[in-house]
C-alpha cells in the first residue's frame, strides 16, 4: 500500500517564531513554556496587562511606550523590579535585550510600592481599582504580605467581575503560609520552578498556588 504524501505548506505548518533579541537563546523558562510554539498562534497583541509593582521605566528601549501610568507610592526613584516584571511580561521583539512571555501586549504601570519595595495595602487595593477601570485584561502583582484586609479583597473582587484576570505571587519564603493578594479569592496565584520543573527553593507552596511557571535564573 502506498501512503499518501501531501504537501505542506508555511500556511499550514509554520516554523516556532524566532525572536532576533540578543539576550533570547539565554531565557530558558520561554522553550520550558512553549513559548515559541504559542507566538505563532497569537504575541498578545489587543491585550492591555497592567504591572502594580515599583513603577515601570517608560523609557526603557525594550519596553515602552506605557498605555499609562500611575504613581500612588509618593514619587522618588524607581525600584528597578517594576520594570524587570514588565519585561518578563511584554519585553518587545525589537532586536535589543531579551523577549517577554506576549511582546505584543500593551503595558500599563500603576506603582504602589516605593523604591525600597514596600507600601500600603491601600495603595495596592488602589492600583487593582485603576487598573481594573483603566482597561486592564490582566492585572499583575508581583507581591505580597501575610495579611489582607476587606479594601484588597473588594478590590480584587471588583477586578474579577469586571472580567480582567488577576494573578500574583505566592510568596517567596519557602512555606505555605497564605500571602496575599496571591491568596485572595479569585486571584491566580503563582509559584516558581526551576530548570528542572522543580519547585524553587524559595517559592511558598500549599493550598494557595494554583499554578506555577519558572522563577529562577531569569
Amino acid at each position: 500500500m502506498v501512503e499518501a504524501d501531501p504537501i505542506m505548506t508555511a500556511g499550514i505548518v509554520a516554523p516556532a517564531l524566532t525572536p532576533d533579541d540578543p539576550n533570547f537563546p539565554r531565557q530558558w523558562p520561554l522553550p520550558k513554556i512553549d513559548a515559541p510554539r504559542a507566538w505563532d498562534v497569537a504575541l498578545g497583541a489587543g491585550v492591555l496587562v497592567a504591572i502594580v509593582d515599583t513603577g515601570v521605566d517608560p523609557a526603557h528601549e525594550d519596553i515602552g511606550p506605557l498605555a499609562w501610568s500611575k504613581d500612588l507610592a509618593g514619587g522618588g526613584p524607581y525600584n528597578p523590579h517594576g520594570t524587570h516584571v514588565a519585561g518578563i511580561v511584554a519585553a518587545r521583539i525589537n532586536g535589543v535585550g531579551g523577549v517577554g512571555v506576549a511582546p505584543s501586549a500593551s503595558l500599563a504601570s500603576c506603582q504602589a510600592l516605593d523604591k525600597n519595595g514596600s507600601g500600603f495595602t491601600s495603595n495596592i487595593a488602589s492600583c487593582i481599582t485603576a487598573a481594573a477601570t483603566g482597561g486592564a485584561k490582566v492585572i499583575n502583582l508581583s507581591l505580597g504580605g501575610s495579611s489582607s484586609s476587606a479594601a484588597l479583597d473588594s478590590a480584587v473582587k471588583g477586578a474579577i467581575d469586571a472580567g480582567v484576570v488577576v494573578v500574583a505571587a505566592a510568596g517567596n519564603s519557602n512555606t505555605s503560609a497564605p500571602s496575599y493578594p496571591g491568596c485572595s479569592p479569585g486571584v491566580i496565584g503563582i509559584g516558581a520552578t526551576d530548570e528542572n520543573d522543580r519547585r524553587a527553593s524559595f517559592s511558598n507552596f500549599g493550598a494557595c498556588v494554583d499554578i506555577a511557571a519558572p522563577g529562577t535564573n531569569y
